[in-house]
């Protein structure tokens, strides 16, 4: 699905919840239900790791103007908000992030959050992530599910917040996105290893 589909796949019966990181705007609560949110995320740049000072302040890229040429996933939401932030900046529309990696588009930047940037870095070392100075914004993320389900809302929200007390989020944030194996274990120290 793109992002422009999934209101319609809800509404339609042809599925039952989306939990593919949809970040909540006022557009979409028009359109579907949403859960209480699960995760903050910051907008965020992926540029090439020499490059990031380049990008690392609004003031900076300001500046850059026309010249700034960003990469973004078709039907993102933060597309009006860098639009917004820095109008004479032009946007590329990609179908899916990979594209930018493989070289298939002209842009120096690619507009994520920068926890999913995170993510593409370890991926992609070359590239770094860059939260320019002052933040541009910053999103929330819920699951999103048919406009009017109350009873089917009203369990993912109490299913979200059983797995909230019961200490699963920062596992699973370290897992999926800081990329930290919680069930790997560092070797006791040893003299002859750690010192010898």
């Amino acid at each position: 699905f793109e992002y422009g589909d999934i209101p319609k796949a809800l509404n339609y019966d042809l599925v039952d919840v989306s939990m593919s990181c949809i970040s909540v705007t006022p557009e979409r609560i028009k359109e579907m239900g949403f859960t209480r949110p699960y995760l903050e995320l910051s907008l965020g740049l992926l540029v090439k790791g020499y490059e990031k000072d380049k990008y690392d302040s609004k003031v900076k890229l300001r500046k850059m103007g026309k010249d700034l040429e960003v990469a973004v996933l078709k039907g993102s939401a933060y597309m009006e908000v860098f639009q917004q932030a820095f109008p004479e900046s032009k946007l590329i529309e990609i179908e899916n992030q990979q594209d930018f990696f493989e070289g298939k588009t002209d842009a120096d930047a690619l507009l994520t959050s920068a926890e999913q940037g995170s993510a593409w870095a370890l991926i992609h070392p070359q590239y770094k992530v860059v939260v320019p100075r002052p933040g541009i914004m910053k999103s929330i993320i819920a699951y999103a599910i048919a406009k009017g389900d109350q009873e089917f809302l009203l369990y993912l929200n109490y299913w979200l917040e059983m797995r909230k007390i019961n200490g699963d989020f920062p596992k699973e944030y370290s897992y999926w996105i800081l990329g930290i194996d919680p069930g790997s274990k560092q070797p006791r120290w040893c003299i002859a290893r750690d010192v010898l």
